[in-house]
């Protein structure tokens, strides 16, 4: 026969419950104000019980030990103990949590930052790039048109010797040289000054943009001040002095 102690307990267990045949239920309302209304108690684990709805053995989901009042702790046979273990291990899991979240907050700035720094470093390239290009169309142009000047000198040279030496001679035709060859000199020349141009603007806007020292141009040398008593220029650097002949004069 049972004592009653317990089946007072048994008593109070199935006052609180609603049994139907072999599967107990339970209501009750966490700390939260959330309503577990006739609710499966599936199994426990050392957070909590896993629930599932009446009628069916799929989990429906966990109530924390943490989130039940106190009052209905005693009558679900948990534990002051559990519950402090619980807690500590939700506040475990949360600060893990945090660490993962905070970690991944670092990675993802440092990503960016990388791609930033990335996408500065490939702009920047790129503006080196189109000065260097600039520099070398610059240059082949610049070639281009010393050659072209060239070959109009030596052409017109050669026309003029020829009609200079033919001068008297009726049947010798008179040859010229044609003035599109100098017009297209003329050209390269003005397309060489965009060029000039262009290069001098790109690369001040590297200089300013890059924090670069814009280069400085060779300055010019500046010539000699004429001494006010002879009126010939000084020389800053004198040579060495003439031998004296020992009548003070050099």
């Amino acid at each position: 026969m049972k004592s009653p102690p317990t089946v007072l307990c048994l008593v109070l267990f199935l006052a609180c419950c609603n049994y139907s045949g072999a599967e107990p239920l339970i209501t009750l309302t966490n700390l939260s104000g959330q309503v577990y209304d006739h609710v499966r108690i599936l199994r426990t684990n050392e957070d909590g019980f896993v629930y599932s709805m009446a009628g069916t053995d799929t989990p429906r989901g966990l109530i924390s030990f943490t989130t039940i009042p106190e009052s209905d702790l005693g009558r679900l046979g948990i534990s002051s103990e559990q519950v402090t273990l619980a807690a500590d291990r939700m506040k475990t899991r949360e600060a893990a949590k945090t660490a993962d979240a905070q970690r991944g907050i670092a990675d993802r700035i440092q990503r960016e930052l990388g791609n930033e720094a990335t996408r500065e470093a490939q702009k920047r390239q790129a503006a080196l790039n189109n000065i260097e290009s600039l520099k070398s169309q610059i240059a082949e142009l610049t070639s281009n048109i010393e050659s072209a000047s060239r070959e109009l000198r030596h052409r017109e040279a050669a026309v003029a010797d020829y009609n200079s030496a033919n001068r008297g001679n009726r049947l010798a035709p008179r040859l010229y040289v044609k003035k599109s060859a100098r017009v297209e000199i003329q050209d390269k020349k003005e397309t060489l000054a965009k060029l000039k141009r262009e290069l001098q603007r790109q690369q001040a806007e590297y200089d300013a943009q890059y924090n670069q020292p814009v280069k400085a141009k060779g300055k010019s040398r500046k010539a000699p001040k004429a001494d006010p008593q002879t009126g010939f220029g000084t020389n800053p650097h004198p040579g060495p002095a003439l031998p004296s002949d020992g009548r003070g004069r050099g």
